[in-house]
């Protein structure tokens, strides 16, 4: 029981100087596409074909509307299911979809914008919560190789239309 206690003791204590050395953390993306905002819209609210432009997801679904408070799942090719909800929706703008995770929240955004006449698209996850830490270790390459080649693929594709496999949100 005391090497128990012991060990719990050492876990907690590991736990709290991690989360003070990093409470949180961002990984972001940016890149430019000949996609109006539009365009990159209709790719975002296309459910059923984000795993298309997006590989670390193997199905999204969403439970009602491209709207604040709609919520739904990401279902990844490893790992749990992440459950989300829309925080914020500006339309043709952006979007931010909210995780609660064990002992933290997980916040990704997606933001359009056109700068002298060129669309900008930039992706962010940012992981705030006394386990970040943990997850920054266990995950955080994956996040940034996995986001970067979705923001590239997305800014590629986006311009010739829909892919048409699946619905919509």
């Amino acid at each position: 029981m005391k090497g128990f206690l012991l060990f719990a003791g050492f876990l907690a204590a590991v736990g709290v100087v991690g989360y003070l050395i990093v409470p949180s953390w961002t990984v972001t993306a940016s890149t430019v596409s000949s996609a109006s905002p539009q365009q990159i819209w209709a790719w975002y609210i296309d459910t059923p074909d984000v795993p298309q432009w997006d590989h670390l997801v193997k199905q999204v679904i969403a439970h009602g509307p491209f709207e604040v408070n709609t919520q739904g799942e990401n279902i990844p090719y490893s790992g749990p299911v992440m459950h989300w909800t829309l925080t914020q929706v500006t339309v043709n703008k952006s979007y931010t979809e909210t995780s609660r995770l064990p002992l933290a929240t997980l916040e990704a955004t997606h933001v359009v914008s056109v700068q002298d006449n060129v669309t900008h698209i930039t992706h962010g996850i940012t992981v705030n919560g006394p386990a970040a830490w943990v997850y920054r270790f266990l995950f955080r390459k994956q996040i940034d190789d996995g986001m970067r080649q979705a923001i590239n693929d997305l800014a590629a594709g986006a311009p010739n239309g829909l892919l048409h496999t699946g619905g919509g949100r």
